[in-house]
């Protein structure tokens, strides 16, 4: 006997077909023939697609002989729903066929076979006849999840653009997956495989994927759909996607901040190009004096709510702890970067990390775990994983704005937050992704240069003082907002090099200041500085480097008409400032003895 007949043979068709529908005219004949031979081309075309047996020439028979009921469709009734004791088999499927059927004839339904996804399950005389063998349970699963304008399937075919939309795909599937699940519920083996939910959903035309697609959105949203080793099925129980969805709505909002502020701290530690990282102060203000560039990771309550805004509690953070360091006053203003949470984006992040915490939860539930399935197990395990990584990503997504302070253009206010945003989606830890932005942004440079060293000194070298220490020089860039933002010391310290060392050198370099004799040590002039700096290294002006050269002792033997002099500095090279050399001699005397003999 073929699998595909019911267990009453090929009569249960014939029985069903005279007591439900007249005798074909010719052109019923006719309708009939190119029905069942369609269907029949789609299932040999895509063979992959559906049940084996599809494809064979008996199959095509039995979409004659139960025309215009699919094969399918009567399979089901008869062997499964037919098990109910309370279907009553023949009957059964002959009673219930008749409610469906006129259902059907008064919407003007103009689908080419009746397949189990055309059942029409909402409809109440169908409902009614449909939950009459099952759990009464069943009742709220249909409702919510399976057919009707309230159900999860409407609900994602609202949006008409959708290609789940336009075939009813997600509607087709619910049905199809009760139709075939429904009786068998705790069965071994029960549930709708791919191959059958194609077989219950496509008709001639059909995208055959979609109906696959609608399924495994309706799986992640739906509450009592199951899946397990590619089958499908309804049950009155709730799912773990379910629980989870429980669980995670039971978290308070602290307890949930507590773990992204935990996922922060973890990113902190890939410093990257930051000196240092601070994750997540409550009070940013308590923090100590940084004069190397520090990254301020401002808390989960602090938020931003975008570029236009001046005014958040993300600025009210970054402005206090600008302004002072505990009960002082802050020194080193310039080396803070801060970034903050957008308003928008943060409410995903937390949500995402509830259902991060709720599967961990689920996850070490021994007591859950005694009543789980090994495929639940391994599904728990797998949603702990992919859940704690999107919650990463939306972590990082978050904190989007980066505050940072400028020069103000009001008089006595001593900086402006300036605001930098954040757009690329995949991103790595925190400091990394923030520190490539301020330097594609120029906010923050690598390389300052001769020429930017001295415009950016230029007007706040005090005139009475002929050098700086180089220690003072760097704690003005840490300090004030108005110079260039440093990555660290490195780059001021290379720039210095490079305007003592360059062909028109800006300044001299000295080791120290002799305060008894007045004189530098170690000064240079047009040559480079000593890789590593004195402590009491100092940044000597152009014009106190070109006095002390000019009034170094004239080596022995050299001398000229007008006082030219060649002199050499204490460690420094033999050119002098050329704005504060004496002028060049142009006429040179001399004598030598001429042998005549």
């Amino acid at each position: 006997q073929s699998p595909w007949l019911p267990a009453s043979g090929d009569e249960t068709y014939e029985i069903i077909r005279r007591r439900l529908f007249q005798p074909l005219d010719a052109d019923g004949e006719k309708a009939r023939e190119e029905t069942v031979k369609a269907f029949h081309e789609l299932y040999k075309k895509n063979p992959a697609e559906f049940p084996p047996e599809a494809k064979e020439a008996r199959y095509l028979e039995l979409l004659r002989l139960s025309y215009p009921i699919h094969p399918e469709l009567f399979d089901r009734l008869s062997k499964d729903w037919g098990s109910l004791p309370n279907f009553q088999r023949t009957r059964g499927v002959l009673r219930f066929m008749a409610n469906v059927i006129g259902v059907l004839w008064h919407a003007q339904t103009r689908a080419p076979l009746i397949t189990p996804a055309r059942i029409p399950v909402a409809h109440e005389r169908v409902r009614a006849s449909i939950l009459y063998p099952l759990d009464p349970a069943f009742a709220s699963v249909v409702d919510r999840e399976v057919d009707g304008d309230g159900a999860l399937p409407s609900r994602m075919e609202a949006n008409p653009t959708r290609r789940i939309s336009q075939l009813r795909a997600a509607t087709r599937a619910a049905r199809a997956v009760f139709i075939c699940s429904a009786p068998l519920v705790g069965q071994q083996n029960a549930g709708l495989t791919g191959q059958g939910l194609r077989l219950a959903c496509a008709e001639p035309g059909d995208q055959i994927a979609i109906f696959g697609e609608a399924l495994r959105e309706l799986t992640e949203k739906a509450t009592y759909l199951y899946e397990e080793g590619g089958r499908y099925w309804f049950s009155t129980q709730p799912t773990l996607n379910r629980l989870a969805d429980d669980r995670a709505g039971g978290f308070p909002a602290h307890e949930v901040d507590a773990e992204i502020v935990k996922v922060l701290t973890a990113d902190a530690a890939h410093k990257g190009s930051f000196y240092r990282v601070y994750p997540a102060l409550d009070d940013a203000f308590s923090m100590d004096e940084a004069s190397t560039l520090s990254l301020v990771v401002l808390p989960p309550a602090m938020t931003h709510a975008g570029k236009g805004a001046t005014k958040s509690a993300a600025t009210d953070a970054a402005t206090d702890a600008l302004t002072r360091c505990r009960a002082s006053q802050r020194r080193f203003r310039n080396t803070l970067i801060f970034v903050a949470p957008d308003e928008s984006t943060f409410g995903n992040a937390r949500d995402v990390t509830r259902k991060r915490m709720a599967w961990e939860a689920i996850a070490s539930d021994l007591r859950l775990k005694e009543s789980m399935t090994t495929g639940q197990i391994k599904d728990a395990a797998e949603k702990v994983q992919s859940n704690k990584e999107s919650a990463l990503k939306a972590i990082r997504a978050a904190w989007s704005h980066i505050l940072y302070p400028i020069k103000s253009d009001t008089a006595g206010k001593p900086f402006e937050l300036e605001h930098s945003f954040i757009s690329s989606k995949d991103r790595g830890a925190l400091p990394g992704v923030v520190y490539d932005k301020i330097k594609a942004d120029g906010i923050v440079l690598e390389k300052l240069g001769p020429e930017r060293l001295g415009l950016a000194l230029s007007p706040i070298w005090p005139a009475d003082r002929p050098h700086l220490p180089v220690a003072e020089i760097a704690d003005w860039f840490a300090s004030y907002v108005y110079l260039p933002k440093l990555r660290d010391r490195v780059v001021l310290d290379t720039s210095i090099r490079d305007a003592v060392g360059g062909t028109d050198p800006q300044f001299g370099y000295a080791e120290a200041f002799d305060e008894q004799t007045g004189k530098y040590q170690g000064l240079v002039w047009s040559k480079s500085p000593p890789n590593l700096f004195s402590p009491n290294a100092l940044l000597v002006s152009a014009e106190a480097t070109a006095k002390q050269i000019s009034e170094a002792p004239k080596p022995a033997g050299t001398g000229s008409s007008d006082g030219a002099v060649q002199a050499k500095a204490q460690g420094g090279s033999s050119s002098a400032p050329q704005s504060a050399w004496p002028a060049k001699a142009r006429r040179f005397y001399g004598s030598v003895e001429i042998d005549m003999s």
